[in-house]
Formats: structure tokens, C-alpha cells, sequence
């Protein structure tokens, strides 16, 4: 029989102990729910209690202990099966790795893993657990960080045993002698571009799991395993490196410009033409790739992420980040956000609800803020795309709001982005958006509010 997920309490999580066997054996494990304990926000904005062994006076329940798992889910196909108390379950290849390589080093558990963890064929279920993912990468023991198995040199970046390999070697006069370190570190360099370019970096919810994140945070990439600050220390390191072979492929392509070759030893590969075609092309695309990656929150240390981003802020800061789900790009931060009225808003995590309607959740939630025109236009135009509306996309979604038909029919198939700013400047403006009437205990746009957007902000009003 199938695994089935048993229902949860509200504020309960389920917990996933691998059984040790060996590494031939199909995986077998245990799922078990646990309480988490009251929601707290402490003065300095970190979520939940301090770890605790023991049940407090008040005899509030002590924080479970266990590590959260943090990975990219993969392409849907290979699955693997394994077999939760006893029943099996087909898995994604990539959590599948992991929990091998787990078992192999006799890592047993507890853990928290999303796809295993939520019933993801329950939408009702899985909007409470997501609402919950920010505590509970809050108040795991610690975080794991799963990359994936060793490629492209990886070792480059994660191998801790040469502290100072990365410290820059003066190369002036360039000669055969520096060469060899020259190409070296040029493989270190494309190693870490390799890693930049890692899926999970891209990953929208990496953004509250690495912040929240109050334990240590332990980076798996097969067979390497860092401390999350070593690991930011090492690429710092490298990337000081990288900008010092910026100036290094200046001087060689002044030096090759100018044909002064008799700075560079003649039997020196690095004189040749190709070695010069090499560095120029090669070596400063990675210079400028590595440049513009930031590890999530450099700053990391037990939880020290401070709530002073709202939520306008944090998308519009982490728009370029990849979700499956398109409304993910809004639920992933929620945890982070430091408005206020979230908590008293119709913007929840709720997979009921459609993209469409979550972009005007969003709107509405911003309409009176005081942003400048463009400011604001262009995170309207930002959260359309983000949450992969079109304009036709959203022409439908009113109709069926009982927006009248000619209205509607303003917004157009397809805009020019100069246009969008136009149309999202007259949101900014309009105060009408300010009629909006409690349902259900949440904040909903008007039919009339609902007709204002269709005709005026959608609607791209013609401009040269």
C-alpha cells in the first residue's frame, strides 16, 4: 500500500528518521509528528524560543530537535522508492542522493525535508506548513545544505586544507615562471563560476532558509562538507583573486596591444596567441559573473537577519530568484518581511488562491504607501512578471470579477515596458484604490477598485 500522509495538527510538523542499513538497501524511514512551540518574536526579530532540552515553567513545548534540509527538488523524473514506516514512496532523485549519502555517514535524524514532510497533494495542508517553513528553519539544530554531488572542480572552493591558496601571487613582469600559478587559479576561477551557476543559489526559498537560520549551517557538496562561514570566507578569497586577475588580463592585453612581448619570456605559453585569446575571453566573462554573486545573507550568524525589509523591499530585491511555483516568489518571503499588517491582510500563503488574485493582494496591500511614481511602477511591473501574469492573463481574471466587458477589453495581449510604467503610475495616483472592503477577515479590492485597475492600470495608455 502507498504511503499515506497522516492529518496534522495546526501546529505540528512531521520529522523523518532514516533507519541505518547499508547502501545497497533501499532507504527505510520513520515519519513521526511533532508539536513546534508557541510562536515568539524576540526584540532583536528572531522567530521562536531558544533551544531547550527541558519544558519551560509556563510548561510551553521545548523545540523539537531535529535538522532542516535545504536542496533543490530536481526534475521530476528518475524517482526512487523508499519506504516510509514500512509503506513506499517514490522520491525525486536529488532528495534520494542526499538521504543516501546521510545513511552512508551514519546521519540518522531527525530531519525536516519539504517533499516528504508536507503533504504536497494537499493544498490546504501545504499552505499551513509554508507558513510555518520560517519558524522552522528558525528553530532546527542545524541547517543542511545540499548542493549536489562533486563537478566542475568544485573541491576548487570547498577544500579547506589550503587556507591561503587563494591569496594573490604578484605576476609583474608576467614570465613562465608565474604561469603555472596563473593557470591555476584561472581553473579556480572557472570552478567558481561553475558553482555560482548551481541551481540552488537560483532557488527563491534558499532566501528565509539560509536567514533564518538561528544553528549552523553545513554545506554538502559530495564528498566535501563546510561550514556555511568557511564557505563565504573561501569564496571572499577567491573572488579578491579574481579581481586581481582583472588587472593581470589588463596588463596583458596592453602589453599584447602594444607588442611589447619582451616583458614575457619567449617560450612563455602565455605569449602565444591563443594563451592571449584565452585570458581575454574566457577569464574576464568569469570575472564578471563571479563579481555579481552574493552568497544568501554574507552576513549570517545564528539568525542574525533583522526584520527592517518589508515585503515590497525583499521582492523587489529578490525578483531575479527561481520558484517553481510562481506565487512562491511572494510566500518565500513572507517569514522575512517586517510589515506589520501582514499579520492582519488577505496576503497568507494560500495555494487556493491564483496568481492573479495574489498580484492584487499585493497591490492592495501597497496602494497608500508613500514610494515615488516610478518606484512604485516599476514593482508593479516587476510582480507582474515575477509572478508570470501577462496582461491577457489578468483581462481574463477581471471578466470573471464581473468587471464590465468593455473595461476589460483595454487591457491589452501584449506591452512595451515603457508602457507598464505608465499604466502601474496611474495606481500610484489613483486614491480610489483606497475603497476596499473587508470579506472574510481580509482586505479585498472593491468591484469598483477592481474596475479601476482593469481601465486604468492594466490598460497601457498610448505614449510615443
Amino acid at each position: 500500500m502507498k504511503f499515506v500522509h497522516q492529518h496534522l495538527g495546526p501546529n505540528d510538523i512531521r520529522l523523518l528518521r532514516i533507519l541505518p542499513d547499508s547502501s545497497d538497501e533501499p532507504l527505510h524511514c520513520t515519519l513521526v509528528h511533532k508539536p513546534l512551540p508557541p510562536f515568539q518574536r524576540t526584540q532583536e526579530g528572531n522567530v521562536g524560543p531558544p533551544f531547550s532540552s527541558q519544558h519551560s515553567d509556563e510548561g510551553n513545548v521545548a523545540p523539537p530537535y531535529f535538522f532542516a534540509i535545504s536542496y533543490t527538488w530536481g526534475d521530476p523524473l528518475p524517482v526512487h522508492k523508499i519506504y516510509i514506516n514500512g509503506d513506499p514512496c517514490d522520491i525525486r532523485h536529488n532528495l534520494w542522493l542526499f538521504l543516501r549519502r546521510l545513511r552512508q555517514k551514519g546521519f540518522e535524524g531527525p530531519f525536516w525535508a519539504d517533499a516528504i514532510c508536507i503533504d504536497q497533494e494537499d493544498d490546504v495542508e501545504k499552505s499551513a506548513q509554508v507558513t510555518l517553513m520560517g519558524r522552522i528553519f528558525g528553530i532546527a539544530y542545524d541547517v543542511f545544505v545540499w548542493l549536489g554531488e562533486e563537478a566542475d572542480d568544485c573541491g576548487e572552493i570547498m577544500d579547506a586544507e589550503e587556507p591561503t591558496r587563494f591569496l594573490p601571487l604578484p605576476l609583474s613582469p608576467i614570465n613562465a615562471c608565474s604561469l603555472p600559478r596563473l593557470m591555476a587559479d584561472i581553473r579556480a576561477c572557472d570552478a567558481l563560476l561553475a558553482f555560482c551557476r548551481r541551481p540552488y543559489w537560483q532557488r527563491g526559498w534558499v532566501v528565509q532558509e539560509i536567514g533564518l537560520a538561528q544553528g549552523d549551517i553545513w554545506v554538502f557538496c559530495e564528498p566535501y562538507i563546510m561550514d556555511y562561514v568557511q564557505l563565504h570566507h573561501n569564496i571572499d578569497d577567491l573572488v579578491e583573486s579574481i579581481k586581481f586577475f582583472a588587472r593581470v588580463c589588463h596588463e596583458v592585453n596592453e602589453l599584447a596591444e602594444s607588442n611589447k612581448t619582451s616583458k614575457l619570456d619567449p617560450a612563455s605559453e602565455l605569449s602565444s596567441s591563443d594563451h592571449h585569446s584565452f585570458i581575454s575571453q574566457n577569464l574576464t566573462a568569469t570575472i564578471e559573473e563571479s563579481l555579481r554573486f552574493n552568497m544568501p545573507h554574507d552576513k549570517h550568524d545564528r539568525g542574525s537577519w533583522n526584520r527592517d525589509h518589508s515585503l515590497f523591499d525583499l521582492l523587489v530585491r529578490y525578483a531575479s530568484k527561481v520558484c517553481s511555483d510562481s506565487r512562491d516568489k511572494v510566500y518565500a518571503l513572507m517569514s522575512m518581511a517586517s510589515d506589520k499588517i501582514l499579520q492582519h491582510c488577505g496576503i497568507k500563503v494560500d495555494y487556493t488562491k491564483s496568481a492573479e488574485e495574489l498580484f492584487f493582494d499585493v497591490l492592495t496591500l501597497y496602494r497608500e504607501k508613500r514610494y515615488e511614481v516610478e518606484t512604485f511602477a516599476s514593482f508593479g511591473r516587476s510582480l507582474m512578471q515575477s509572478l508570470g501574469l501577462s496582461p491577457g492573463g489578468l483581462r481574463q481574471y477581471l471578466r470573471k470579477q464581473g468587471v464590465d466587458s468593455g473595461d476589460a477589453a483595454l487591457i491589452p495581449d501584449t506591452y512595451h515596458p515603457r508602457q507598464a510604467i505608465a499604466a502601474f503610475e496611474c495606481l500610484g495616483r489613483c486614491r480610489v484604490l483606497a475603497v476596499v472592503e473587508p470579506q472574510s477577515s481580509t482586505l479585498a479590492l472593491s468591484p469598483r477598485a477592481l474596475k479601476v485597475i482593469g481601465a486604468r492600470v492594466i490598460d497601457p495608455y498610448d505614449t510615443e
